[in-house]
């Protein structure tokens, strides 16, 4: 199963733009369409990772209970709109894995940001501010500062069972400022992967 991991590969189709998409993220631009990194998974209820990715008009139809993709594709909806593969048309697409590119290693720090200060400090392009999921409590609702997390942070738990990369140090927190809580009922709640807070206890 291939997933937006740090620090180890990043699997890329020719034609690909690098950019995280799918729970949670934004859209992808340019026309390009969200490839789910994983064949176990549809983008269509947006719940699981994948990569912004040049559109192809040669890829076999799938959806509608057709024939399932052949192995190493998995099947994207025409229309951005479709929530059921099974009543909408798709195609098949190659999943990430013809090229590949090397990431950076995960980031074991985070800027602070938001909270209750006279100017607080933005976050870098391509990244968001988040409640800190480490230090649990209300977060900024209560003027405790945010940390500045990227755009395609590496996602874990959700009802595929992700998992943080092997050896990077990460651990999977559940995902703040979204509508999915796992002490009050949610399931499957997708998580993020943050480097643990050290030397505090």
């Amino acid at each position: 199963m291939v997933r937006l991991s740090l620090p180890v590969i990043v699997s890329l189709i020719a034609g690909a733009s690098a950019t995280g998409c799918g729970y949670k993220l934004a859209p992808c631009t340019d026309g390009n369409v969200c490839v789910p990194d994983s064949a176990e998974c549809t983008m269509v209820i947006g719940r699981c990772p994948g990569t912004c990715t040049a559109p192809i008009t040669d890829g076999r139809p799938c959806g509608f209970r057709i024939a399932p993709c052949d192995e190493g594709d998995v099947c994207v909806p025409n229309d951005a709109s479709c929530t059921d593969l099974d009543v909408c048309a798709g195609q098949c697409y190659p999943l990430p894995t013809s090229t590949v590119k090397e990431r950076q290693t995960p980031t074991t720090t985070y800027q602070a940001c938001g909270g209750h200060v006279i100017s607080p400090t933005p976050c870098p392009d391509d990244y968001q501010c988040i409640d800190d999921p480490r230090r649990g409590g209300c977060g900024m609702a209560c003027d405790m500062p945010g940390i500045c997390v990227p755009n395609d942070y590496e996602p874990c738990s959700g009802f595929l069972g992700l998992q943080c990369e092997d050896g990077s140090g990460l651990q999977c927190y559940d995902l703040p400022n979204d509508d999915c809580d796992p002490d009050n009922g949610g399931a499957d709640c997708i998580g993020i992967c943050l480097a643990p807070i050290k030397n505090e206890y």
